[in-house]
């Protein structure tokens, strides 16, 4: 089977960025967010080159916050 987009060649880039231990699941707006979990948000978005809009701080449809 012949390789796929030459993806046999690409190589990992590991990027380590500070956690968080805080139950994130009352939060109701983006900026009552941790530092650390604001960061992470913003560093993904920028890696994706996009915005990110929506994020889900836990399973209900009460716990997803608008940016």
């Amino acid at each position: 089977m012949p390789p796929a987009l030459g993806l046999e060649r690409a190589k990992p880039i590991f990027e380590e960025l500070p956690g968080w231990t805080e139950d994130l699941t009352g939060i109701r707006t983006f900026d009552a967010l941790p530092v650390s979990v604001q960061r992470f948000v913003d560093r993904v978005a920028e890696l994706a080159g996009t915005k990110i809009g929506m994020i889900s701080v836990g399973p209900d449809r009460e716990e997803t916050l608008r940016r």
